[in-house]
């Protein structure tokens, strides 16, 4: 059911000052109206319901996690990035955010080792991960390469196996010229990865949704807005590339916007701003393709 809320706005009479602040009336989904007072979101509520409404009335609502990374869309300031979706059973599912991130009207820029962590309920055992990220990509930063670290899965520990990760890295000291999107999974740590690869293109200032399906029976794929990229696989041993293909099922940490080398966080994206996520747990119930494409195009509608 949902509820209502009420939103104020100057007048419209020629912005008139001295006029009464007109009340409008909206209605949003329970959640959405939740959320709202939860993180203390002040814009871009239509958007955002439009995604909540979509999930729930497709069936979608309970497998997923949302993170709207605008500050008008978000808290806008503090460490803390708020969540909303099914796969949020308590606070420790909304993202916390390492090494005071920076917040902008256009997403949080996640720099160096500026990235976020949350336990995501289940998340770990996944067969069938959906990753949608909106993100904008930008010139290097401090000299480095650019380089995107998408998100990983799995347990921060040299000695501890399991991880599933995606990112993508410039070609570049300064440009994206060329673009190498990565999938990785590994049941023994670090090394030996699985790998599959591809190359992308792109440019400074660019803002596109990166979509990442990591699963098992060679269903791993990843797609740029709608298109669909195709994956050099000529690295991996085996078609499962799923979460739960990694073998280290306990540890429900999503990292966002980090990678880990020899078992640290490494690197956060040294030059993407983050503008939105939304995972979607498919195990029980895959996306089909025109839910996939509709999914992408509310997700570039933040």
């Amino acid at each position: 059911m949902a509820d209502t809320l009420v939103i104020y706005r100057e007048s419209e009479d020629f912005g008139d000052p001295t006029l009464p602040t007109l009340p409008v009336t909206s209605t949003y989904e329970a959640e959405t109206a939740e959320f709202i007072t939860r993180a203390g979101a002040s814009a871009n509520y239509g958007a955002l319901n439009s995604l909540v409404a979509y999930l729930k009335r497709q069936g979608l609502w309970a497998r997923c996690l949302i993170a709207p990374c605008k500050a008008a869309s978000n808290k806008g300031s503090g460490a803390t990035l708020y969540t909303l979706g099914g796969l949020r059973a308590d606070s420790s599912a909304d993202i916390a955010l390492t090494g005071s991130p920076v917040w902008g009207a256009t997403g949080l820029q996640l720099a160096n080792l500026k990235y976020g962590t949350a336990t995501v309920p289940g998340i770990r055992a996944s067969t069938n991960l959906y990753t949608f990220r909106r993100r904008i990509l930008q010139s290097a930063i401090a000299g480095n390469a650019p380089e995107d670290a998408s998100l990983f899965i799995g347990h921060l520990g040299s000695s501890v196996p399991g991880e599933n990760r995606g990112w993508t890295q410039g070609g570049g000291v300064s440009a994206w010229s060329t673009e190498t999107a990565t999938m990785a999974v590994s049941d023994t740590g670090f090394s030996p990865p699985i790998i599959a690869t591809t190359l992308l293109t792109g440019a400074i200032g660019e803002e596109a949704t990166i979509v990442w399906r990591a699963a098992n029976g060679g269903n791993t794929a990843l797609w740029k807005n709608t298109t669909q990229i195709t994956l050099d696989l000529a690295q991996n041993t085996t078609t499962s590339m799923s979460p739960a293909a990694a073998g280290y099922t306990t540890d429900n940490t999503v990292y966002f916007n980090a990678r880990r080398l020899t078992g640290v966080v490494s690197s956060g994206t040294k030059s993407v701003i983050s503008v939105f996520y939304l995972l979607y747990d498919g195990s029980a119930r895959d996306l089909t393709s025109q839910e996939r494409i509709d999914l992408t195009n509310l997700v570039n509608a933040q």
